[in-house]
């Protein structure tokens, strides 16, 4: 079906040429970063593309969602593209995009140079480089870390984290994590399954210390 990027089926290992610096993927959309280039390579079970299509922005990172993309420049923006139904892409509306755009639907007072995001299976996570921790997109379990279940289709800042030392961000189907230096591994989101680490079964809506990795 296109996954591997290849332009065709393969049932051993192969290396793609070039050999990718990063790698992102999700169950309809894969992502790599040239290692030559700096350039971005996508292609997606949804425009049933078998080989990559080149970018023209120089990343230094992205991440996949379910059915969209997130990718940071080397001058700070933050560029998205693919399904937006819940306001994923940070457009600040719900329309699909099948082109990159730059995100720029930050509310006043958000640094809007980013460093490092994630995606969920439809709900962002982002890092700036004022040690802002941002979120948007899906909320239905509080996976935004706002305190609330409001879905919200532009950046907003979790405030609990902000300025606290943000080294790593990660997101799942509807819960995320945050690894901070003053306080250590934090989760919030869907735990139905017990995936926060927060031990029982109940949602967080804002940011809960894992206090098994503090």
């Amino acid at each position: 079906d296109g996954y591997l990027g290849l332009g065709m089926h393969r049932f051993a290992p192969m290396q793609p040429d070039p050999p990718p610096e990063s790698i992102s993927a999700y169950p309809n959309v894969c992502v790599r970063i040239s290692r030559l280039s700096t350039n971005a390579f996508e292609w997606s079970l949804k425009t049933e593309q078998d080989q990559p299509r080149e970018s023209d922005a120089a990343l230094v990172g992205m991440a996949c969602g379910a059915g969209h993309v997130l990718a940071v420049c080397k001058d700070g923006k933050m560029l998205a593209w693919g399904l937006n139904d819940k306001g994923q892409l940070g457009l600040g509306d719900d329309r699909q995009r099948q082109e990159a755009c730059e995100v720029y639907a930050f509310p006043s007072g958000i640094t809007t140079k980013v460093v490092a995001v994630a995606c969920g299976m439809d709900h962002s996570l982002g890092i700036t480089d004022a040690d802002e921790l941002i979120s948007w997109g899906s909320n239905g379990h509080g996976q935004l870390g706002l305190g609330n279940t409001k879905g919200r289709n532009s950046p907003q800042r979790i405030d609990c984290l902000t300025g606290k030392g943000l080294r790593a961000i990660c997101a799942g189907e509807g819960h995320s994590l945050a690894l901070v230096d003053t306080g250590g591994l934090h989760a919030f989101g869907a735990n139905h399954r017990g995936q926060l680490g927060i031990g029982g079964r109940m949602v967080a809506r804002s940011p809960v210390v894992i206090a098994a990795l503090k």
